[in-house]
């Protein structure tokens, strides 16, 4: 018998948590700033005139300067807001980053 894609996933995702959660601070923050290198200079960042991102949560990789970079160049950056019943983007301000409210599942909103 397989596992169902929502189990396999879910295993994926603790799997990843636990290995996230074993690096080191400063080792988690180099490679958050090479993401966000990678994603800037990307052919489809400099294309986009919308950005979709993330708030990190606690072990997950910092991309935050990637929407300053995208508002800095004039481009709009949105994040998700999450409800229990009901997932959508949302334009955000990069002002308005220090003053996001926890949300459903414990994810900034």
């Amino acid at each position: 018998m397989t596992d169902s894609p929502a189990a396999t996933k879910a295993v994926a995702r603790t799997e990843a948590r636990t290995r996230r959660k074993a690096l080191a601070p400063d080792v988690r923050r180099v490679a958050s700033t090479m993401i966000r290198a990678h994603i800037v200079a990307s052919a489809a960042f400099a294309a986009a005139d919308l950005v979709l991102t993330y708030v990190p949560v606690g072990s997950e990789a910092d991309v935050l300067d990637v929407v300053r970079t995208a508002r800095d160049a004039g481009v709009r950056a949105a994040i998700p807001r999450i409800t229990a019943d009901l997932l959508w983007f949302d334009e955000i301000d990069v002002a308005s980053l220090a003053s996001l409210d926890v949300g459903a599942f414990g994810i900034p909103v």
